[in-house]
């Protein structure tokens, strides 16, 4: 032991060292401890956000929706052959053609085996039957656009043809179609019409001045011709009572 009022000087060197370590150790070993739990924590989540982005997990579709194609409506409705009878005026669709209400006093007669986009209007591929008076139809037997029966003349057979179509009429006739009926005659005039970009078609007007019936077409090719006199020749007045002039 040293002698009394003697004065040990502090520790050096390694044992200096070592003291020092041993007074704080514990906490140094905590401290690391913790230290090293966050950088862990850390790193976990910096792997989970690195799989969310680079598709490790769920994530938006992104591929192109497919555009929807929109289909033009082709006029359709029942389908002969059968008999109608509108405000008393009968007739019959033939076989292969379908009809298509209208309003009350007006029908549409398509044939069956048109494509889809030559029939989404009746004026491009029908044939119009319009039965009494009406201020909707404008009937000028005289006028090279009558044809459209007052509405502004257009290219049906070419919708993207925006000007205007020439027309041209011929002479009036009165046409017996299919089976004569005595009872009934039938004013006919014959158009040809000429689109801007040069397509052409050929409509048709039948009327019957005293009963104020119409049956017409725009578009419909000529090669229907045979059907629509089969349909012209059924038709039967005898039930209609014919509108005051």
């Amino acid at each position: 032991a040293p002698p009394s009022g003697s004065f040990t000087p502090p520790p050096t060197g390694r044992a200096a060292a070592r003291e020092h370590q041993g007074g704080g150790g514990p906490n140094r070993k905590r401290i690391g401890v913790i230290a090293g739990s966050v950088v862990a924590v850390l790193a976990i989540g910096g792997i989970a956000a690195y799989a969310m982005s680079s598709g490790g997990g769920d994530k938006e579709d992104e591929t192109e929706p497919t555009p929807t194609v929109v289909q033009p409506v082709a006029v359709s409705g029942q389908k002969g052959p059968f008999s109608k009878d509108v405000k008393g005026v009968k007739f019959s669709v033939p076989n292969g053609w379908e009809m298509q209400q209208v309003n009350d006093t007006e029908v549409c007669v398509v044939p069956s085996d048109l494509p889809a986009e030559k029939r989404t209007t009746c004026l491009q591929g029908g044939l119009r039957i319009w039965v009494g008076k009406t201020a909707s139809r404008k009937v000028d037997l005289t006028d090279p656009v009558g044809w459209t029966l007052g509405a502004e003349p257009a290219c049906v057979t070419a919708p993207n043809d925006k000007a205007q179509p020439s027309s041209k009429k011929d002479a009036m006739t009165n046409p017996k179609p299919g089976t004569k009926k005595a009872d009934l005659t039938y004013n006919y005039v014959h158009y040809t019409v000429t689109c801007a970009g040069g397509a052409k078609f050929e409509p048709q007007l039948w009327w019957l001045p005293d009963s104020m019936i119409s049956f017409s077409t725009a578009g419909l090719a000529r090669s229907y011709d045979g059907a629509i006199n089969q349909l012209l020749a059924s038709v039967d007045t005898a039930g209609y009572t014919k509108p005051k002039k």
